[in-house]
């Protein structure tokens, strides 16, 4: 490929061109004009990428939830987010966009909101519903007949990063939302420390078919000016953390070890990320630690792996 493409930006149209082609990224572009950074080809045939085998290959996370007990600190994450929401509205009627098998509908179920949940595999769908007891539907946003303003906060939690079409999503999930309703994303933060310190090598940014599948990597300044210009009022935008696959890949550089991921299927934690997660799990000493790096290293200076922003639906006509 040379670095100029014909690929079109998914957010204003120009063309894309290799994105900081000297360092090595796999398949990834960057917008001539807007300076979006995208995949040069995005996924296709959805339900089938997130299959059973998508959710079961992540047995650590998704093998703790089925058995009633998701990671603490992602629950205690949830809460947080929740907490947020429900300082700023009354209202709580909730749709979970890409709900997954469900852990984010537990908790806002819990905590008292009427949650709803789409996401594209049927296999995660059935199990969200079983689980938690909320209304999930299987299929895509675009598909689905939501009635206007029918809610008072839309989540997209690691979300937009795998939609074809980003702006499409916005303006639909604006329509649903109740005037002043709110969305909250989160997704990959393009400037985070793993981009910097690991480039290419960065999880999040793995292009290829045994990624992620992530179609497009935000920074906070270009998903603030969609929403913008989609018909919202971005209110706050923070980052935090560092991924899981990431801090593993920063261990093994420790250890002398390949930078190479070890993949166990398409879109799969590599095995040492995996590892890693169950040891933290019995170990709240190193856990504390990174709450602690995440508090005064990450956060303060933007460079967590996750970029978190919350906006508000904007006054006005459909934009």
């Amino acid at each position: 490929m040379s670095q100029n493409s014909q690929v079109p930006c998914p957010l204003c149209g120009a063309l894309g061109r290799i994105y900081k082609p000297t360092r090595g990224y796999r398949g990834i572009l960057q917008c001539s004009r807007c300076g979006h950074v995208f995949a040069a080809a995005a996924p296709t045939g959805e339900s089938e990428l997130y299959d059973a085998s998508y959710f079961e290959d992540r047995a650590v996370s998704y093998a703790e939830f089925l058995a009633g007990e998701p990671h603490r600190w992602r629950t205690d994450f949830y809460h947080g987010l929740l907490k947020r929401l429900e300082a700023l509205t009354e209202g709580r009627r909730l749709l979970d966009l890409g709900c997954g098998v469900g852990e984010f509908l537990l908790v806002a179920g819990k905590r008292g909101w009427e949650a709803e949940g789409i996401d594209v595999s049927e296999a995660a769908c059935r199990i969200a519903a079983e689980r938690t007891g909320c209304a999930v539907r299987a299929g895509i946003l675009e598909a689905l007949s939501y009635a206007a303003e029918s809610f008072d906060a839309v989540t997209m939690l690691d979300v937009i990063e795998h939609v074809p079409d980003p702006r499409g999503t916005l303006t639909v999930i604006r329509r649903i939302l109740k005037p002043g309703g709110f969305v909250l994303l989160v997704t990959v933060n393009l400037r985070g420390l793993s981009t910097h310190l690991f480039g290419a090598h960065n999880y999040a940014l793995d292009a290829s078919p045994a990624g992620p599948g992530h179609c497009h990597f935000f920074t906070a300044r270009i998903l603030s000016t969609l929403l913008q210009s989609t018909g919202y009022e971005p209110m706050a935008a923070e980052t935090r953390d560092i991924y899981i696959h990431n801090l593993a890949l920063c261990l093994r550089r420790l250890t002398g070890q390949s930078d190479q991921m070890e993949h166990s299927g398409r879109g799969a934690q590599g095995r040492t990320g995996a590892a890693l997660r169950a040891w933290l799990q019995n170990n709240a000493l190193a856990v504390h630690g990174i709450a602690l790096a995440n508090t005064l290293l990450l956060r303060p200076l933007g460079l967590g792996d996750q970029l978190v922003l919350l906006a508000r639906r904007g006054p006005g006509a459909q934009a």
